[in-house]
């Protein structure tokens, strides 16, 4: 494998990627507070949000509660 030769993160994890566009909750990540919610997001698993197609957080969903775990961009 090359240096051009690039996998995307929707390609190795395709189940995993949700499309998300409120900015309150991702500026509450951004602060890394856990946000509480109703979200159709598998629980207990990583999970990557995207907005305008740009990855931006990996958080967990566990007990009704977001939980940040890394920020991406």
């Amino acid at each position: 494998m090359s240096f051009d030769d690039t996998i995307s993160v929707a390609k190795v994890f395709p189940d995993t990627i949700y499309t998300f566009e409120d900015e309150v909750v991702y500026k509450r990540l951004q602060d890394g507070q856990r946000v509480r919610g109703e979200y159709d997001f598998p629980i207990h698993r990583d999970i990557f949000l995207q907005k305008n197609g740009i990855i931006r957080y990996v958080v967990e969903y566990k007990d009704g509660v977001l939980h940040p775990k890394k920020r991406i961009t």
